[in-house]
């Protein structure tokens, strides 16, 4: 007869608790409020990762200067247009961004 502390940690079930934790995002106010799911985990320090992780990059995006003078833009070329436009849709995207949060929610049963 086995004994359970001679399982293997891999054969235990995952969701033994019986929750799962949930990284929701959301971004934008009024007609453009939209939410999100960045990740679903049976551990929620894993998700608790997620959510740090999302964060910092949001804060990294929001505090990286413009890559040129917003007076001269006219005068960029393809290239410099390239990289501008990626700039400023990654600052808008994180300056528009509001929370990241982890959410636990029920395994397999109604969350109602």
């Amino acid at each position: 007869m086995i004994e359970l502390n001679q399982i293997p940690a891999c054969s235990k079930p995952l969701l033994a608790t019986g929750l799962c934790y949930v990284v929701e995002c959301s971004a934008g106010c009024y007609d453009d409020y939209h939410t999100w799911i960045a990740g679903i985990f049976p551990d929620a320090i894993d998700a608790e990762k997620l959510k740090e992780e999302i964060t910092n990059k949001v804060e990294i995006s929001k505090n990286i200067p413009c890559p040129f003078d917003e007076n001269n833009l006219e005068f960029l070329t393809d290239e410099q247009n390239d990289i501008y436009y990626k700039w400023w849709n990654d600052n808008i995207a994180a300056n528009e961004f509001n929370s990241a949060k982890v959410v636990e929610y029920p395994f397999g049963k109604s969350c109602r």
